[in-house]
């Protein structure tokens, strides 16, 4: 791992010797604190702009729209960022009229009309900032979904989107104990995707205009292959950060101590929890002790599953906790779990490699691109009932054949080599410097 991170931190020392792109990064989700999309913006301008000048439009840094005090707090405290020029694009009255109902929680996809219009806004900032700024090449980065393509393809600049995401349905495995509420809400919401996908005009000429696209998984890609007739490249949206690998205390290998569980995410039934209570049952031994982080619509219910189903000695529900409590979390851990029915990379993956912990995930999404043999296992999705007993036996083996999960956690070192910054941030270098050098004729 070490040769593997000083390769790539010589190959970004022979970058900088040449003139720094002037990159115009379309970042709508950024923030310092927060995971998931804010994340990915706030990862990508940290580590890219020690090679790079970045001017960033961002409109969001909280729960919603224009909420942007935690990125105005963090400069205020901490000071400007190197190489950073923070851009704030403040939704007009239009725009925060439309998005009052998603505000208020009875009508979310009002969202989707007033982003069209922060996008128009953006545009016109981006327009005036292309000369003032020398802008090289512009990236409309997050959020990773394809429904609302920017206008920024419009602008006389080489232009690259992405990663993207979103083009997948979301699954539901028959058998699953749902309410027919959230199963018409799955079933709603795939519906509007492919009737999305169908008339994504402005989608496709945004595709067609762009220099590079990146899908955020393979699923993606295929589809952005077969629906747009675009060559994508595959890329997560996230990485890990070399400051935040920890060294892995191997007390896996004492067979006395129960093994330590992990799940992180929300409390809704994309996420499934169910599932994962439901297959911690169907485990039938006791030597196990499960963290669950996160909280969400579904808190009640999934207490309630666990204190009937006999599980609450060893479940902990924790709640929404400071990232420096899930990261002690994951270091104390022995396996992560996901069970999510639709995702991009989730950032868990990371913060899990991170901490030198394994995956055991469903088989699909960007678990699958991500998740190998070596750090992690794969489970095929099926049925509620084929998938649940699956999950259950693979980690009564691995309770039962510590050597086993001993070498799963030594892989992950192995394997997260493959996705740090310093290895990500190369990579896209060679994005911008190609899209750059294509233009220049």
């Amino acid at each position: 791992m070490k040769h593997a991170a000083n390769k790539s931190a010589a190959a970004l020392s022979k970058c900088k010797t040449s003139s720094r792109p002037r990159i115009l990064l379309l970042a709508y989700s950024i923030s310092p604190t927060r995971g998931s999309e804010y994340s990915v913006g706030w990862n990508h301008v940290k580590h890219l702009s020690e090679f790079c000048d970045l001017t960033v439009l961002y409109g969001l840094a909280g729960p919603h729209m224009g909420d942007l005090e935690e990125i105005e707090d963090y400069l205020r405290i901490n000071g400007e960022m190197k190489n950073v020029n923070f851009v704030p694009i403040r939704p007009n009255g239009l725009a925060r009229f439309l998005n009052a109902p998603n505000r208020a929680g009875f009508l979310v996809y009002s969202f989707y009309l007033a982003y069209r219009i922060w996008h128009l806004q953006a545009a016109q900032v981006a327009r005036a900032r292309i000369n003032s700024d020398r802008i090289d090449l512009i990236h409309y980065l997050c959020p990773i979904g394809y429904r609302e393509p920017s206008f920024l393809w419009k602008l006389d600049k080489p232009f690259i989107w992405g990663p993207i995401g979103g083009l997948t349905p979301t699954r539901h495995l028959k058998g699953a104990p749902r309410p027919w509420k959230a199963l018409a809400k799955v079933k709603l919401k795939n519906l509007v995707n492919r009737i999305n996908l169908a008339v994504a005009h402005r989608v496709s000429r945004a595709l067609a205009s762009a220099d590079t696209v990146i899908a955020a998984t393979s699923e993606n890609q295929k589809i952005l292959q077969e629906r747009f007739g675009v060559t994508p490249i595959l890329m997560s949206e996230n990485a890990i950060s070399e400051k935040s690998i920890a060294s892995k205390a191997l007390h896996i290998c004492v067979k006395k101590e129960p093994v330590r569980l992990i799940w992180i995410g929300s409390l809704d039934w994309r996420k499934s929890p169910d599932l994962l209570l439901d297959a911690m049952n169907a485990v039938g031994i006791s030597d196990w002790t499960l963290d669950i982080v996160g909280t969400g619509a579904l808190r009640s219910h999934v207490e309630a599953q666990a204190n009937e189903l006999g599980l609450v000695r060893q479940v902990t529900f924790h709640g929404n906790i400071p990232r420096t409590k899930v990261q002690e979390l994951l270091h104390r851990a022995d396996l992560h779990l996901i069970t999510s029915m639709g995702e991009g990379t989730p950032t868990t993956i990371w913060e899990a490699m991170a901490a030198g912990v394994p995956t055991l995930t469903l088989d699909h999404c960007g678990m699958h691109d991500v998740v190998c043999g070596n750090c992690g296992v794969r489970i095929a999705l099926t049925d509620y009932v084929g998938t649940r007993d699956r999950i259950a036996n693979t980690i009564v083996g691995l309770i039962n054949d510590r050597s086993a999960l001993l070498r799963l956690t030594e892989g992950v070192v192995t394997c997260r080599s493959q996705h740090l910054w310093s290895k990500r941030s190369q990579d896209w270098l060679e994005i911008y410097e190609a899209a750059i050098a294509r233009a220049q004729g």
